[in-house]
């Protein structure tokens, strides 16, 4: 290979490496990464996503760099409430032996409402796709959220009594519960039955409460939750009240 031949490969390589470094720390990848790692957060437990739409949950995505096997990694921090903290440690110092179960399965709580975690990347045709198999802190870190919020979102579909609800439902809450009643329950007055059983839900439980509801009520996990025992013994009053039966 000649001397000629030799300087053209550097300033190719050089070219390459130089491309793919500004591609990892482009606007277009941060944007991405944000959206991608969003995308992810927002399949955990319903607890938090009010987090996130109250804007309590917050991410940011810092300027990726190359990192030494020649592919990207950026810097991401996720803020939670500090309260959603301490209603989990307060659950667990009442329930010692729920957090030694937890602990021997490899569950924590984190020590900090803030985690900062590297996000790894590839590029693909320039744009950007995650690589993080192996990425353990950013494993851990959801596997933490996943227990944190799973557990947040059973205390906080509990009622301490029935009947104290103060916060009206919005109509489309009401319509679907209606609808929810007519396809599922029977009654001689179908119409004015589930009227009488979406009223008594609504006295006992928020708009929210009842999103938590239906998220747990879909997952085999929840059914000996205090929140489901609780909700389905209350159901079946309200029903027999109302003169509801199923079909």
């Amino acid at each position: 290979m000649t001397k000629t031949h030799i300087q053209a490969l550097g300033l190719l390589l050089f070219s390459v490496f130089t491309v793919s470094a500004q591609a990892c720390d482009s606007t277009e990848a941060v944007e991405t990464l944000h959206a991608i790692e969003t995308a992810k957060l927002l399949q955990h437990p319903l607890a938090f996503s009010h987090g996130w739409q109250d804007g309590e949950i917050r991410l940011s995505v810092a300027q990726g760099r190359q990192n030494a096997e020649g592919n990207c990694t950026a810097m991401m921090k996720l803020e939670i409430p500090q309260r959603d903290l301490d209603t989990v440690n307060a659950h667990l110092d009442q329930n010692p032996a729920k957090r030694i179960l937890l602990g021997a399965q490899g569950y924590s709580v984190p020590p900090a409402p803030m985690f900062e975690v590297p996000f790894n990347f590839t590029l693909e045709n320039g744009k950007p796709v995650a690589a993080n198999d192996e990425n353990r802190p950013l494993n851990d870190m959801h596997h933490s959220l996943e227990f944190m919020y799973q557990l947040l979102t059973q205390l906080g579909a509990e009622i301490s009594a029935p009947g104290n609800n103060q916060q009206p439902w919005p109509a489309d809450l009401h319509e679907s519960e209606r609808s929810a009643c007519q396809a599922s329950l029977a009654a001689s007055d179908a119409a004015t039955a589930c009227n009488c059983r979406v009223q008594a839900l609504e006295a006992s439980y928020n708009a929210r409460q009842m999103g938590l509801i239906g998220h747990l009520l879909s997952h085999p996990y929840s059914t000996t939750s205090k929140a489901i025992v609780t909700f389905n013994a209350l159901s079946n009053d309200i029903n027999k009240r109302c003169g509801l039966q199923k079909r």
